[in-house]
């Protein structure tokens, strides 16, 4: 599938999986950077926090999101969520009242799960898509 306004493939799952880019045409790199912005929008880092019994709200903000993968209740009544989010979504929650972060895995992982990464490969003239 390709972009209207643009070269570029997007995957079923409406991840963008390629884009064409000209340095010397100057064209292409909004594109790109979308691209980018929206690969490293999607890190998650999964951690493991404790909200009081009495933030239903933001609970359910976390359901609604997606973001919880483990709920189960301490033994005070508060609730303790694993959940993935970029850092600086944990970042705003850490500063949240009442909100405790217990534990969040080292940063030692890739940028990307698995083989999900933009590659960056040279179109000879023979092969450029018109």
């Amino acid at each position: 599938m390709l972009h209207a306004s643009g070269r570029s493939i997007v995957n079923a799952s409406g991840q963008v999986t390629a884009v064409w880019i000209s340095a010397e045409q100057r064209s292409g790199l909004d594109l790109l950077a979308s691209a980018i912005a929206e690969r490293i929008a999607r890190f998650a880092r999964r951690a493991r926090l404790r909200v009081p019994a009495s933030a239903g709200a933001l609970r359910s903000r976390l359901y609604a999101a997606k973001a919880v993968r483990e709920e189960r209740s301490a033994d005070d009544g508060s609730i303790e969520l694993v959940v993935e989010l970029p850092d600086e979504e944990l970042l705003l929650l850490a500063r949240t009242a009442g909100v405790q972060i217990l534990e969040v895995p080292a940063a030692d992982m890739p940028c990307a799960p698995g083989d999900a990464y933009l590659q960056s490969t040279a179109v000879s003239s023979a092969t450029r898509l018109r």
